[in-house]
């Protein structure tokens, strides 16, 4: 079964304060097992660090991309962050910003086993 990219989530880290806590729900449009499903993508930021978190389904693997210019600037895969398989728990990811910095992240999500696993 071919699988399909499903890009959920958009969300900047630069505006919010210390501690600040942004959250979003998305609707994805995804085929068998089920038609939608809803994943919300947790933001905190203590610091330089922003944590990102959600909740994860079995039969889904998750790519954190992030980007520093939303119009025309690449996304990138966060280093060590592709293809994780999704367990039915909550999943968290870190990511260190140098200050001053603005970055934007968006969660894609598949239905399948991850590439690096077939």
């Amino acid at each position: 079964m071919a699988s399909e990219n499903h890009l959920a989530i958009l969300a900047t880290v630069s505006a919010l304060a210390l501690g600040a806590l942004l959250s979003a729900c998305v609707h994805e449009e995804i085929k068998p097992p089920r038609p939608t499903s809803n994943t919300t993508l947790t933001i905190t930021r203590s610091g330089t660090t922003s944590s990102l978190g959600w909740k994860s389904e079995q039969g889904r693997v998750y790519t954190v991309m992030y980007t520093e210019k939303l119009s025309g600037g690449p996304w990138q895969v966060l280093p060590g962050a592709a293809n994780l398989s999704g367990t039915g728990d909550y999943m968290t990811f870190r990511d260190d910003v140098p200050n001053g910095t603005t970055r934007y992240y968006r969660l894609q999500v598949q239905h399948g086993v991850p590439r690096n696993q077939k």
